[in-house]
């Protein structure tokens, strides 16, 4: 566990946007970026909780809860808290393949069951998410990992979605497409 009274001492903070006439120039992040300081802050507030929310991905009343892919979230905040980078991103890669543009897509259920949030506000789960994986590329950490034994078979990719997935998924992350 992060620490248990993390949740209290701390609050919860977002990065701030990059000004709107700045960002219509270029095709660069939208949010300014987290000190590492910061974001181990941030995941300090991650109290690990008995029965973790945030990571169960379940619907209910036809809504989203949790995390759909069950990402390992109380796990990959404590590692961050305690600068463990490198772990944090294996326990990342575990639950999800693409981690680099389904963290910026995705609108972050995770947070909305958050149980710190019953009493207080979320634990920035997004921000820690999208800093473990910027880590990852800029450390050299994600590398091709293709399959032992190839199908023979093809996949086509119908329509671009938010990240554009007809482009490199490394200009993807460095925001130049």
């Amino acid at each position: 566990m992060s620490t248990p009274t993390g949740f209290m001492e701390y609050k919860r903070e977002l990065p701030n946007d990059r000004d709107p006439l700045e960002r219509i120039k270029d095709w660069n992040e939208f949010h300014k970026m987290f000190s590492e300081e910061q974001l181990r802050t941030q995941g300090a507030r991650c109290m690990d909780c008995g029965t973790p929310y945030c990571h169960t991905g379940m619907e209910l009343a036809g809504n989203a809860s949790g995390c759909p892919i069950n990402n390992l979230i109380p796990e990959w905040n404590n590692l961050v808290y305690r600068g463990l980078w490198k772990e944090a991103y294996e326990r990342l890669a575990k639950t999800n393949n693409f981690p680099e543009w389904t963290g910026r897509v995705c609108p972050a259920p995770c947070e909305g069951s958050c149980t710190v949030g019953l009493i207080g506000d979320a634990v920035t789960i997004k921000t820690i998410e999208q800093a473990i994986i910027d880590r990852a590329f800029e450390e050299g950490w994600v590398v091709p990992q293709p399959p032992k034994a190839r199908t023979g078979k093809k996949v086509a990719v119908v329509g671009s979605g938010p990240p554009d997935l007809r482009q490199p998924l490394s200009l993807i992350k460095r925001g130049t497409r």
